[in-house]
């Protein structure tokens, strides 16, 4: 399953990015590449801050996984 969506990503984020590479410059591009990294660490971060709470205080583990 991770390694289908790594493909996926490679492939729909080279498109995509060329696209906007085409039409609005480099610039853009690496703006555009810069947030979706941005964004998928704070993700990153969130998701493994919740699993961490879950795994410090058991009690809590349903709360968490159900949120």
């Amino acid at each position: 399953m991770l390694s289908a969506a790594g493909d996926i990503g490679v492939a729909v984020g080279s498109s995509v990015l060329g696209m906007v590479a085409e039409w609005f410059g480099y610039k853009v591009l690496f703006a555009a590449a810069t947030m979706v990294v941005l964004v998928c660490t704070y993700y990153f971060y969130i998701a493994l801050k919740g699993r961490r709470q879950a795994t410090l205080h058991p009690s809590r583990a349903k709360d968490c996984h159900n949120a």
